[in-house]
């Protein structure tokens, strides 16, 4: 009977620990978008205002707030194509929103009342930028900008940032002054705390974290690289 228990309460441990590794992946692994949505032409915040994923129909969907904010997370890293809408104001569609692992990506929509009936919806496709206004010390580079850069590995493509030191192509990585092997590295979602012998040609999307490190990453002296590879659809 004392064996049963034994392997009962170990096998209830194992579970718990399973579990709470699971969660910490998916946190790392995720980003989150949020805004506000207000009138074109009063500028006063809209609340009700329906907001709907486009291109991904396992993601529920949100409405504003009372204040015109939203917030849609948790969301796995890729590009994500939004509609707002309110009844009486023009519909606006927002495509190829970017989210990075880790990346909160502040998008603001101004809805405006137009001629609904010639123009129902107005589409417009944006281009998040290499660095953030509210997160200067994340830098989130694409396949698009990877693929120009004259150096193939990952860690040498790191190198590239701001705040980060590399003394020669395939020696260890700097930041901010942190000591070589303080860089914690998260590669779909899982922990490495060496440089992941990784191609360029595979990285889909890369983040460099520099400063205010976010606390799902752990404890970590210096700076964190979130990558996120590409599928067999990316290539």
């Amino acid at each position: 009977m004392k064996t049963y228990k034994r392997v009962f309460t170990l096998t209830l441990f194992i579970s718990f620990l399973s579990l709470l590794f699971t969660a910490h992946v998916h946190a790392s692994d995720t980003g989150e978008i949020y805004g506000m949505v207000i009138s074109g032409e009063t500028g006063a915040p809209l609340a009700g205002v329906n907001i709907k994923v486009l291109n991904d129909a396992n993601i529920s969907g949100t409405t504003t707030d009372a204040s015109g904010f939203y917030s849609l997370k948790p969301l796995r890293s890729g590009n994500y194509d939004l509609q707002f809408s309110f009844l009486g104001l023009q519909t606006k569609q927002v495509k190829n929103i970017q989210v990075a692992p880790g990346q909160m990506v502040d998008l603001d929509v101004t809805l405006g009342e137009g001629n609904i009936m010639l123009d129902p919806v107005e589409v417009v496709i944006v281009s998040i930028p290499l660095l953030e206004k509210s997160q200067p010390h994340i830098q989130t580079y694409d396949d698009s900008i990877l693929k120009k850069l004259p150096i193939r590995r990952a860690d040498d493509q790191l190198a590239q940032s701001n705040g980060v030191f590399q003394a020669d192509i395939g020696d260890p990585i700097y930041v901010r002054g942190a000591r070589a092997g303080s860089v914690t590295y998260i590669v779909d979602g899982m922990r490495y705390d060496e440089a992941p012998n990784l191609p360029g040609g595979a990285i889909n999307r890369m983040s460099v974290i520099t400063g205010g490190i976010p606390a799902k990453y752990g404890d970590t002296t210096g700076g964190v690289i979130v990558i996120t590879t590409k599928s067999y659809y990316d290539f």
